[in-house]
């Protein structure tokens, strides 16, 4: 004889048969069945767990074991150049030595007892314009990738990219433009074992060097040119230790 019990709690029907439980289900397929929406609160963080619970298309659950060395994706972190920015300009024996403020930064948090895998890329478009020269004079353009950790900022020289500027060939009127797509990528690992959440800032800024005329970041042209705006992209990948 099968043994089968409904009992009613609340707004909730539960079944159970043959050791089978079902919620809102008068026909468990498992062991614990739900037809429903779940909500679970106050649910912990221990560092000692390491399984990626998952869900295929029926509802059944499983998990990946993450092991000691595998990471899972935490964060994607984006900041885009919406405006161009423009330089001075620089003569032929000068450079533009401090670094081109273009407001795109990205702050990353690091929590205590982590591991992180950060894996970062940029693409910004660039543009010299010289106006009413005869005499195009070599220099260079380009994107620097820093990075700041307790407001001390360092070079991330991987993602740094500039590219050389000898001659302006495209003619605008009485002035000469060249446009460019910088591109630039790099990673970096960082492990924080303390209780203290480390807090880093990942930023892309303009660079130029020697050459003559007025240098722009991202697009002041006509957006039908489609040269882009300028876009940072970062993704973080965390494991627990």
């Amino acid at each position: 004889m099968r043994l089968l019990k409904i009992c009613s709690i609340g707004l909730f029907a539960v079944t159970t048969a043959f050791g089978q439980v079902g919620i809102n289900n008068e026909h468990p397929e498992a062991d614990l069945d739900i037809k429903g929406d779940i909500r679970m609160r106050y649910l912990g963080n221990p560092i000692q767990y390491n399984r990626l619970i998952l869900a295929d298309e029926e509802g059944n659950l499983g998990y990946n074991d993450l092991g000691p060395s595998s990471y899972s994706l935490k964060s994607i972190y984006y900041k885009n150049l919406s405006q161009s920015v423009s330089t001075q300009l620089v003569n032929a024996t000068g450079a533009v030595n401090s670094p081109i403020e273009l407001n795109m930064e990205i702050e990353i948090k690091v929590d205590s007892r982590t591991a992180v895998a950060i894996s970062m890329e940029y693409n910004l478009p660039v543009t010299a314009v010289l106006a009413g020269t005869s005499n195009d004079i070599p220099g260079y353009l380009g994107a620097t990738l820093f990075r700041r950790e307790n407001n001390v900022q360092s070079e991330l020289e991987e993602g740094s990219r500039k590219f050389t500027l000898y001659n302006v060939p495209k003619n605008y009127g009485t002035t000469k433009h060249i446009t460019m797509p910088i591109s630039g990528r790099a990673t970096e690992m960082i492990t924080n074992t303390t209780s203290n959440v480390k807090t880093i800032v990942y930023s892309v800024k303009g660079y130029v060097e020697n050459g003559r005329g007025t240098m722009h970041f991202g697009n002041f042209l006509n957006p039908s040119e489609n040269y882009g705006e300028g876009v940072f992209v970062i993704h973080v990948y965390e494991k627990r230790l």
